[in-house]
């Protein structure tokens, strides 16, 4: 064999080995990804690439960015955030880089609608999307934050390191006390008096509509996420263990997830559950025990949403989007 078709054999070899499982080549270094476009190749609903469950690698339109929350108000307008004030928009089809007007980590995003979107993040970033323009807006805080909710566009709360809380009237954010200085990380409600807060050793804290209360649930665990699908029937993922905890109404109780990854985020609609972690790991409940999906990702996974009967989305480190159809 000539050394020529020899490095040529070699060269093959070391692009075979690089391959993922899904076939994709992996993310790229962690570069500045505003000068460089993605090089990777797309993928999409019913390619070879996509998991047994369904769950499809999308072409991310930057690399070297780490996507830390997603939202949408349709299956058409779908947010997802992340560092160095990055901000993702998927019309239905593809990913597409937005101008955000900030170089902070964002943490969360939640709108209450196409035309008000609010992203939140590091030292009190708030940020307003307005159907047009991304736009910095005064927070009341400069603490970090990670979590926002809002029951409707003059009802929305965000909040952070510290037990920090800020809330949205309709005008502006404000700074509103809640009992304790733990790291709150997820917040969530069934409506205006029916508001949970999660966060560092196990707090779990619910608001009537006049005052705060802490829920007993034996967990000392970081609690990360919360969601429900309504105010009986409620999920919250904890960073250790395999724990989910779920409240019926009455009392919290703690179902095992059938992994051992912290898990980061959680999302459901009538008749399933979805939650998603370390290393890739995504689980879904169906109403009696959570079973292990293959999501075809090792990345770190932070964020989940869904649009009822169109699809769900999951994003995280190194790139990661990937997405799902759901049945009807």
């Amino acid at each position: 064999m000539t050394g020529h078709r020899r490095d040529r054999l070699l060269l093959v070899c070391c692009i075979l080995a690089g391959c993922t499982r899904l076939g994709f080549l992996p993310p790229g270094p962690q570069v500045d990804a505003q000068l460089l476009p993605d090089k990777g190749l797309p993928r999409d609903f019913g390619d070879a690439s996509c998991t047994a469950d369904g769950w499809c690698y999308c072409k991310p339109p930057l690399l070297g960015r780490t996507l830390y929350g997603v939202w949408g108000s349709g299956p058409s307008n779908v947010f997802a955030v992340g560092d160095q004030g990055t901000v993702f928009h998927y019309d239905g089809s593809s990913w597409s880089v937005m101008v955000s007007n900030t170089t902070n980590d964002l943490k969360a995003v939640w709108g209450d609608g196409p035309g008000l979107v609010f992203a939140v993040g590091r030292g009190g970033t708030i940020l307003r999307y307005d159907g047009s323009n991304w736009q910095l807006v005064v927070s009341d805080t400069l603490a970090d934050l990670y979590g926002v909710w809002g029951s409707s566009s003059s009802e929305a709360y965000a909040v952070g390191a510290q037990g920090t809380m800020v809330h949205y009237d309709g005008a502006a954010w404000n700074a509103t006390p809640v009992a304790g200085s733990e790291d709150l990380h997820g917040v969530w409600g069934s409506g205006p008096s029916d508001l949970y807060v999660v966060g560092a050793s196990g707090v779990i804290r619910r608001f009537d509509g006049s005052a705060w209360a802490d829920a007993s649930t034996n967990v000392s665990l970081t609690l990360t996420a919360v969601f429900g699908l309504g105010p009986s029937d409620i999920f919250v993922t904890a960073a250790g263990g395999s724990t989910v905890l779920h409240y019926n109404g009455s009392s919290w109780t703690t179902q095992s997830s059938s992994i051992t990854a912290p898990l980061h985020a959680v999302w459901g609609r009538t008749g399933e559950v979805y939650a998603a972690g370390l290393d890739g790991e995504i689980i879904r409940w169906t109403g009696s025990t959570w079973s292990a999906q293959d999501s075809g990702a090792t990345a770190a996974l932070f964020g989940l949403w869904g649009a009822a009967g169109g699809e769900l989305h999951a994003v995280g480190s190194l790139d990661t989007l990937l997405r799902k159809k759901l049945a009807p």
